[in-house]
């Protein structure tokens, strides 16, 4: 459990250095994931949150797919091969219009 804990939040602070942008990490605070969540989506700009909704989604689902990779199948990943493995998909959502841009 404490390791799942360590991989998850050596993979925000990798995310967040990725994105250029400073949101708190989930589990930095004793909030719950919604809680955290309606938190650090007010740090973006209202045309961004969409984006950082989806993005959350897709670590959060990550996360959990690595967590049944070393628990039903003894596979792992280290957190930067798992990070490398989001952008690869946030890349794929963007070039299929998934991700907005924002002009303002």
């Amino acid at each position: 459990m404490a390791f799942q804990l360590l991989l998850s939040l050596q993979l925000w602070r990798l995310m967040r250095q990725w994105i250029s942008a400073y949101f708190p990490i989930p589990g930095s605070e004793n909030t719950c994931l919604t809680e955290w969540w309606l938190q650090a989506r007010t740090c973006f700009r209202k045309c961004y949150r969409t984006n950082f909704d989806s993005a959350c989604m897709l670590i959060c689902w990550q996360i959990w797919k690595e967590r049944n990779a070393r628990v039903f199948d003894q596979r792992s990943r280290s957190p930067n091969q798992l990070a490398e493995a989001i952008k690869e998909e946030i890349l794929v959502w963007k070039e299929a219009g998934y991700f907005e841009i924002c002009s303002s």
